[in-house]
């Protein structure tokens, strides 16, 4: 981003299973009315529910608002997802835990009658204490199939999964069936599992970007939303960077490595590693020096070898510090500067040719391919506020018009009830007058 605007670009990719399809959206627009927008990374959904859906709905929740500072824009939405009651109904575990845990059960009653029948063809008869083995041995089996990675916790009992519940299920789905002491602590873990496997803890990186009406710059802020097992939703503030500060900021989310080669001239992980063994070096090289002083007082050899730890030190800390400054100098900052005055649809198409460069690599790499897909673009500005360059749709556009209809409806009628709204003010605060009314002082 540059003083004039705001460029967000996303690739459409979202990695469930070990596939890739590239298909999701990560960039929306947070107004109709305002230059305000979003992009997300990592997680696709929050609690089940997609970010699509909880940004969209904080759109139609927002109207025409508008703020005053961008920030004021990101604490609504923060509290939007926190106490929207809507979203808080849908963050519910319960039915979901139940489910799971009588599922499992379930599928052990099924498997009980499955054997009972093979055991009465093969014998004449099952009794009571064959069946109790059965059903044993069965419960253990369900145990050793369910992750053993997915222990029990203590977050379940906050979930509502207790002891109480359990016993109840087992005590409904498997009615009729003997249940012995080793059978029931099977099933109890067995059935801890499962449900730990079924509750997700996600973490979805949210940026939210633009101008607030007070703003003249664009703003951006950074987030790392978490969902955890227990229902607790922590939100941390990442470091966003302010043309306060700067002439111009080029950020990468979620996947940094390309974007930092490009900007720095070397590759992440290639610096650090030679970093390291350039230290590793120079911290041992003091101990072998010292080996060939040994015709030297102790005490003389041992300030020598001291002397040569701190050189080694400082050293090591100076080629970190020349390299960040011969990075800066031949490689972020000519490209900053340039950013610095470029246009709008300038400023797209770089966005969109870092994503592309991602894109790439990961194609031409071994790796799964975490980054691909169509690119969405947007530039957001104080003048034209919101702008697609360029978006994907599930569906042709020119066979669906009434699709960009209802949209524009809802803007004109949004419009227009914020426009009776206006006049209803104005009437309050200058009533009409009759025809022959003169005006008074205070509407001379």
């Amino acid at each position: 981003m540059n003083a004039q605007a705001i460029a967000l670009a996303a690739d459409s990719a979202v990695t469930f299973g070990g596939k890739v399809k590239n298909t999701a959206n990560k960039i929306f627009t947070l107004s109709k009315y305002e230059p305000v927008g979003a992009m997300v990374y990592g997680s696709a959904d929050f609690k089940g529910i997609p970010w699509e859906t909880i940004l969209k709905m904080f759109r139609g929740a927002m109207g025409s608002e508008r703020a005053d500072v961008l920030g004021d824009y990101s604490d609504a939405l923060l509290r939007f997802i926190h106490t929207d009651a809507r979203l808080v109904d849908a963050y519910k575990d319960e039915a979901r835990i139940e489910g799971a845990a009588r599922r499992l059960i379930e599928e052990l009653r099924r498997d009980v009658v499955i054997h009972r029948e093979i055991f009465e063809l093969a014998a004449e008869k099952c009794t009571e204490e064959d069946l109790a083995i059965v059903v044993q041995e069965l419960a253990k089996r369900r145990l050793r199939d369910e992750a053993e990675e997915n222990e029990s916790s203590d977050d379940l009992e906050e979930l509502g999964l207790t002891d109480e519940l359990i016993a109840t299920l087992i005590a409904d789905v498997l009615s009729g069936l003997p249940i012995t002491k080793e059978a029931r602590e099977a099933i109890d873990l067995a059935v801890r599992r499962r449900v730990a496997s079924t509750i997700d803890q996600t973490t979805t990186g949210l940026v939210v970007a633009g101008f607030g009406v007070n703003d003249i710059r664009p703003v951006l802020r950074h987030y790392r939303i978490q969902d955890h097992a227990h229902g607790a939703i922590r939100v941390q503030v990442l470091e966003s960077p302010s043309l306060d500060t700067n002439r111009s900021i080029i950020m990468p989310f979620a996947q940094h490595d390309v974007v930092a080669n490009f900007l720095e001239g070397i590759d992440p992980s290639f610096r650090d590693v030679m970093l390291s063994m350039f230290q590793t070096v120079l911290h041992q090289m003091p101990d072998v020096i010292g080996t060939f002083l040994e015709d030297l007082e102790p005490e003389t050899r041992q300030r020598a070898v001291g002397a040569c730890k701190e050189l080694a030190e400082e050293v090591s800390k100076e080629m970190g510090s020349k390299i960040a400054a011969f990075s800066r100098r031949f490689f972020s900052q000519p490209i900053t500067r340039v950013v610095a005055a470029l246009p709008k649809d300038e400023l797209a198409a770089m966005a969109e040719s870092l994503v592309r460069m991602t894109s790439f690599k990961r194609q031409i790499s071994l790796d799964l391919e975490t980054v691909g897909g169509p690119v969405d673009v947007a530039v957001i500005s104080k003048g034209d506020g919101f702008v697609w360059i360029k978006r994907k749709h599930y569906f042709a556009p020119e066979l669906n018009p009434q699709f960009l209809q209802n949209y524009l409806r809802k803007v004109v009628d949004d419009d227009e009830g914020t426009e009776k709204q206006s006049h209803a003010r104005e009437d309050e605060d200058h009533p009409r007058r009759g025809p022959h009314e003169p005006l008074d002082d205070a509407t001379r």
